[in-house]
């Protein structure tokens, strides 16, 4: 490996076994909290691992690492394993309880939902059966207030937190047990919930209530909603278009207490004890004042993180900043990524698998890319000063320095993330680059300050709050100005496709290589980088652009449809788009998908028929994803969620086409036949007169006939529409009112995929449909159990079905 900078902050921690530790402890909790196939006896095979590193600790660093990573992964493995305790709630998911608890947190609420916390007490009516553990409640239409400390119960469908199953999707299961939840329930009015006299809340939540209310009276949207959020912690009145502008203009971290906020606090206390503890000249000569005003100052910062609601990012957060701030007391602050090391090993100790948390991995990956950043900067400043004597001409020095300064900072916080952003959330703000300086100072600094001054203001008297709150808000009406302004530019974020685990290793190695290495090293690592970085998106490129096969993906979007066709070459198709009540499947399924596959536009988007469980995800489609044109039956729908689609697509100039039964189009070297609906369609239902493709590309078939039910079933078959085909979407989600008899004789797949969701409440689909399809010989796969359904055309007409949940992998040949 290339040796380090000399005297850099990484090439001082390197010598201490403190960085290999918390990295070793980070990989093993990464790959032990993930939800990737953990193989048996993997616990067995860890702590094995971490026996054998015992000899190798005392010989080498890389000993303590691997002695890390093994008691990582068996801790975070153990961490998010559902209890096995007799009392948990967690053994009555799958069945209706009466649920007594306790709203142990304060709701979130969305323009979509409310999400409460709770803690069970018991299940039953009366006294019922004392129980424990946190259960998750999604309220979609809530009608009461959810206060922190209320006491509540009623009927609940317990569950266990599920993903859907597909590739690329965020691990909400992971994320549920990361904060010990392992039951959640769905409620889409809580009229049936009845509150009992609980503990009330607490102090600190009637004073969030009482500062709330000051800033809802005397402040206008939308600055009392993000003065709530930077001093309350609470997002849920920001509206989602507003969040959008932030996350465009790349400052969407401003709206959620991070480490950013936390440390603003403590560097206001800071300077704020050293102008108060410094007019002391006994402090002064018999404590060392940085180390008072360091200790000093943490108070400030718990105030702050309770007043906050005490969230988990808050409490990495001030764990960290505690780490640090011992540092300073002890006079170590100098070691800075030692400090950061430790803080990764505090916070790994207390939340197992927190590295797989976007707020942490994002925090740390921000404060490593300062210090090794900003250290070559002001390795280049000072020599840059000395070539240029600018030491003679001191104004023209201190201008530059703070200018020049302030865009390193931006640049290096900006470079560090950038990979994670994309990782993760699939977009690149090169505007943040102007926006972070600007925005900042007036939300992160002016909008926290003097928020938190109103905040006592609002406790304690008028004449504090009123001028506090002014400037606050002003602050917050100028940063939201400019963020507003910057994300109104064209293309000031980049849509990006997910990168890999490889692409990222390689992105950051280029970043520690610009950072930490010099001369030829640095160009080698850099020219390697560069190098395997070109080889990587070439591959890409090739798969991506010419696909040599038809793939169809079935995703599992809840209780929906929602199929994703590749043809040869390039052409991608999306056939329906889900839709679930209180979450937008285009975004948070569909989208990060084909970002994984690095599809960055659809060209044809197709809806079977306008009902809420077919459209609901193609709005974010049509938005993000440019298709050129859009496939339907003609027949609409007044829901506002229908029409707010619709409008996009004018907006967007997508083509429109209303397909009939008849009509073919090639596409990819591929035929594109609509077997429905027919011409004079008066007399069948909506279902029936589903859109009906049928996709024939070589030796492989495929039938998508959307939910048609038997009276379009026996259209179909009626008109003589050629139906056999060896891939069959089974109609209506398994439905028993679909897939005749007749239907299915015709068809004869040799592979049946049923979408339906997880323990719906259709019960889809119908054991009697499945029999039928296994008495014909065809292999099903249903998405509720095997997650996202892939099918890939191979050589010699063989098919190959692969499943994201249950990891199945099956090759189905012509005729077998």
């Amino acid at each position: 490996m290339a040796r380090a900078q000399r005297g850099s902050p990484f090439a001082v921690a390197a010598r201490s076994p403190l960085l290999w530790l918390a990295a070793g402890l980070m990989i093993g909790q990464g790959i032990g909290g993930s939800r990737w196939a953990v193989p048996r006896g993997a616990r067995a095979a860890a702590a094995a691992l971490g026996c054998g590193c015992l000899a190798l600790a005392r010989a080498r660093p890389a000993g303590w690492a691997l002695l890390a990573a093994a008691l990582g992964f068996q801790q975070a493995h153990r961490a998010l394993q559902p209890p096995t305790d007799p009392e948990h709630v967690a053994r009555y998911a799958g069945r209706t309880v009466w649920l007594r608890a306790l709203v142990a947190e304060p709701a979130v609420r969305s323009q979509q939902s409310t999400r409460v916390v709770l803690e069970a007490l018991a299940v039953g009516r009366g006294g019922g059966q004392r129980v424990r553990g946190r259960v998750l409640l999604t309220v979609a239409k809530p009608r009461r207030n959810w206060a922190l400390g209320a006491v509540v119960e009623g009927p609940l469908r317990l569950r266990r937190p599920r993903n859907f199953g597909n590739p690329g999707e965020f691990d909400y299961e992971g994320y549920l047990a990361r904060r010990e939840i392992f039951v959640t329930a769905f409620l889409y009015s809580d009229e049936a919930v009845a509150e009992r006299v609980g503990r009330g809340p607490s102090r600190v939540q009637a004073l969030r209530e009482r500062i709330g209310t000051a800033f809802r009276s005397r402040l206008e949207s939308p600055q009392r909603e993000i003065l709530a959020a930077l001093v309350l912690g609470d997002r849920g009145g920001i509206s989602q278009e507003l969040r959008e502008k932030f996350a465009i203009a790349g400052v969407s971290h401003l709206l959620a207490i991070s480490g950013l906020h936390v440390g603003m606090v403590w560097a206001g206390a800071f300077f704020g004890s050293w102008w108060l503890l410094g007019r002391s000249r006994t402090l002064l000569l018999r404590w060392g004042l940085p180390r008072l005003c360091a200790a000093a100052s943490f108070g400030p910062v718990l105030g702050y993180a309770a007043l906050a609601g005490w969230g988990v990012a808050t409490q990495r957060a001030v764990l960290m900043l505690a780490v640090v701030v011992v540092a300073v007391v002890v006079e170590r602050q100098r070691d800075a990524l030692l400090a950061v090391a430790a803080a990764a090993l505090a916070i790994g100790a207390v939340w197992p698998a927190s590295v797989l948390e976007v707020s942490f991995q994002l925090s740390f990956v921000s404060v490593i890319g300062l210090l090794l950043g900003m250290t070559r900067f002001w390795f280049w400043w000072r020599s840059y000063s000395e070539r240029r004597l600018l030491f003679l001409r001191p104004r023209l020095r201190a201008v530059l320095r703070v200018l020049l300064g302030s865009l390193a900072v931006t640049v290096c916080a900006q470079a560090a993330t950038a990979p994670l952003t994309a990782f993760h959330f699939n977009r690149v703000s090169w505007v943040g680059v102007v926006a972070n300086p600007l925005v900042v100072p007036l939300l992160g600094t002016a909008g926290v300050g003097f928020g938190l001054v109103a905040a006592v203001g609002a406790l304690f008297g008028e004449p504090l709050f009123a001028p506090a709150s002014a400037v606050a808000g002003a602050a917050v009406k100028a940063g939201v100005a400019i963020a507003v302004w910057l994300a109104g530019i064209p293309g000031a974020d980049w849509r990006v496709p997910t990168p890999s685990l490889a692409e990222l290793v390689l992105a950051y190695a280029l970043l520690g290589a610009l950072a930490c290495l010099h001369g030829r090293r640095r160009g080698a690592v850099c020219g390697l980088a560069l190098v395997l970085l070109a080889g990587d998106f070439a591959a890409a490129a090739r798969a991506r652009w010419w696909r040599p096969a038809l793939q169809v993906s079935f995703l599992s979007v809840g209780q929906g449809d929602c199929a994703v066709v590749r043809f040869p070459g390039s052409a991608v198709m999306v056939v329906d788009g889900g839709g679930l009540v209180g979450i937008d499947v285009g975004e948070r399924v569909i989208a990060p998908y084909l970002w994984r596959e690095k599809i960055g536009r659809v060209d044809f988007v197709v809806l079977t028929h306008p009902q809420y469980d077919h459209y609901g995800g193609l709005g974010f489609l049509a938005r993000q994803f440019a298709p050129r044109e859009f496939w339907h039956t003609g027949e609409g729908s007044e829901a506002p969620s229908y029409l707010g689609f619709r409008a996009v697509l004018e907006e967007r100039g997508v083509r429109d086409w209303i397909v009939r039964a008849g009509l073919s189009r090639s596409v990819g070297r591929c035929s594109v036949s609509i077997l429905g609906p027919p011409a004079r369609r008066e007399r069948l239902a909506t279902n029936d007169a589903s859109v009906a493709l049928r996709i024939e590309c070589g030796a492989a078939s495929v039938l998508l006939p959307g939910d048609m039910e038997r009276a379009g079933e026996q259209e179909v078959i009626r008109a003589g529409a050629p139906l056999r085909s060896r891939v069959l979407k089974v109609p209506h989600h398994g439905s028993a009112t679909s897939s005749s008899g007749a239907f299915l004789d015709r068809v004869r797949p040799q592979i049946a995929v049923v979408s339906a969701g997880f323990e719906n409440r259709f019960g889809f689909p119908d054991p009697r449909v499945l029999a039928a399809l296994q008495t014909r010989g065809a292999r099903t796969f249903v998405t509720a159990e095997d997650g996202a359904v892939t099918v890939d055309a191979g050589e010699g007409g063989a098919l190959r079905v692969r499943t994201w949940r249950s990891r199945r992998s099956v090759l189905v040949r012509p005729g077998g």
